[in-house]
């Protein structure tokens, strides 16, 4: 399980992101800080996003048909 945790630098204000595991000990809620004075303004619990690779093969075709289903 991974989270999105999305923190927010006082200082100089701007917003930054981490993608977190589960198996971190440390129990992340809004409005924490961290060592830094950073806050959490933002959690996304079960963020898995993975990108997928399509082989060359399958763009092609997919293109192809595409192309050819204009001109039906």
């Amino acid at each position: 399980m991974r989270k999105l945790i999305i923190w927010h630098n006082d200082s100089k204000d701007f917003y930054y992101h981490r993608l977190v595991n589960g198996s971190y000990d440390f129990d992340y809620k809004v409005g924490n800080k961290n060592q830094y004075g950073h806050t959490i303004v933002h959690i996304v619990d079960n963020f898995d996003y993975y990108k997928k690779r399509v082989p060359i093969k399958k763009q092609i075709i997919g293109k192809t048909i595409s192309f050819l289903s204009r001109y039906k």
